[in-house]
């Protein structure tokens, strides 16, 4: 039983198992950057979130980047990446991040409002096969989106109505 705490450049992990609490890690860097709740969410192996150096997953035990040496250059828009650094290209963007449970899939919306980025493309993280994915204008820009699981299902609200969420 553990309790991340979040601030906005940090992790804190705290074994809340026992009579007395142990912090069992501290990371930096790795905190809510974007101050946003809709940052984090519930898998089903653990908690994962997103913030500007990538995607992140707990499984219970390690914190794990999985945005490492396989998309980073397109999260940040360094290197030989062309087009915009997908996190925060524009300073009203809210990031969002959401689990599919039906097909073990991290969404990570590059905008929750229709402040931020015209863009609403996202990008998909498979737990099953390890691999990314990219899903250009997923979502329209007319509204606020929220995300959550309800009865097994990934669902979101566009402003007008509750839909359900499919690939």
């Amino acid at each position: 039983d553990r309790l991340l705490v979040f601030k906005k450049n940090s992790l804190a992990i705290i074994n809340i198992q026992k009579e007395n609490e142990i912090l069992e890690g501290e990371y930096k860097y790795i905190g809510l950057d974007g101050g946003h709740p809709a940052q984090a969410c519930l898998t089903d192996i653990g908690v994962a979130w997103i913030n500007s150096n990538g995607l992140y997953l707990f499984d219970g035990e390690t914190v794990k980047p999985l945005v490492d040496n396989k998309i980073r250059n397109m999260w940040v828009g360094e290197d030989e990446f062309t087009g915009s650094a997908f996190w925060k290209s524009n300073s009203s963007d809210i990031p969002m991040v959401g689990y599919d449970p039906a097909s073990k899939k991290i969404l990570c919306l590059k905008t929750g409002s229709d402040n931020g980025s015209n863009s609403e493309d996202i990008l998909v993280y498979s737990l099953k096969t390890k691999s990314w994915s990219y899903k250009k204008d997923a979502f329209d820009n007319s509204t606020k989106k929220r995300m959550m699981v309800y009865k097994g299902e990934l669902i979101y609200d566009n402003g007008s109505q509750i839909q359900k969420w499919s690939d």
